[in-house]
């Protein structure tokens, strides 16, 4: 089973106060441990899902036009948080990942419906790690073991 790990919370608004202070580090705490995140299945690094986070901040200016995300040369037309979140579970699921650990807030309303609702149409299992997700996915213990096909 691939599994994809360390998929952050896709609309926080720390990553807009980050861009707007001018500071390449994200301010959630979550996002530390991301390079380093291993849980039994496929490692996945950041940057595989970084351009879908960045698309999501600008669908909140631009809502309802055409966006490019330019690292996976790709427009799409008329959009939306929800519509980038559904593209990003469509190609995840066309490389193979068939499970998400998703790091993002409970609190986070948006996100997390997104992210749940999508994933279980496509039916991808999901882990959800509220609350920044750092107590788990900073944890030496393996919340999640794959069983070997």
């Amino acid at each position: 089973m691939k599994i994809l790990v360390g998929l952050y919370c896709l609309t926080c608004m720390s990553m807009l106060r980050a861009q707007r202070i001018g500071s390449s580090r994200r301010i959630c705490g979550s996002d530390r441990a991301a390079p380093e995140i291993k849980l039994g299945g496929m490692f996945v690094e950041q940057g595989m899902v970084q351009p879908y986070r960045d698309a999501v901040i600008e669908a909140n200016y631009r809502s309802g036009q055409s966006l490019e995300i330019k690292p996976l040369d790709k427009v799409l037309k008329n959009v939306s948080p929800e519509n980038i979140v559904r593209s990003m579970c469509e190609d995840l699921v066309k490389k193979g990942v068939n499970a998400v650990i998703y790091g993002g807030d409970e609190d986070n309303v948006k996100s997390t419906l997104y992210v749940k609702q999508i994933a279980g149409e496509l039916g991808m299992p999901i882990l959800m790690a509220g609350g920044g997700s750092s107590e788990i996915l900073h944890s030496q213990v393996s919340v999640f073991i794959p069983q070997s096909e």
